[in-house]
């Protein structure tokens, strides 16, 4: 993927999601995809493909089912904070 490619996904993606804190870095002798990231957060890879003269680009995302027993733990530890917090004002 060349640079200007590379500069232009990483600002589509900043447009779309109206933020300023996804970034794209190139992966070491890997050519045909690159990382992305928020902040330091690593989300995953995007990919160059080519089908038919076509180019397109997608976006590969693994999702542990580790994170999301600890997303759950964190959301209903928020919830009960709040419950608390009101049940005292």
């Amino acid at each position: 993927m060349d640079d200007i490619k590379f500069q232009k996904i990483q600002n589509y993606l900043n447009n779309l999601f109206r933020s300023e804190h996804i970034v794209l870095k190139k992966r070491k002798n890997i050519d045909d995809s690159v990382e992305i990231y928020i902040h330091d957060e690593f989300l995953g890879l995007i990919y160059e493909e080519i089908d038919e003269n076509e180019k397109a680009y997608q976006f590969h995302m693994t999702i542990l089912d580790e994170d999301l027993k600890n997303e759950l733990i964190f959301f209903f530890s928020t919830f009960f904070i709040i419950i608390y917090f009101f049940s005292r004002v």
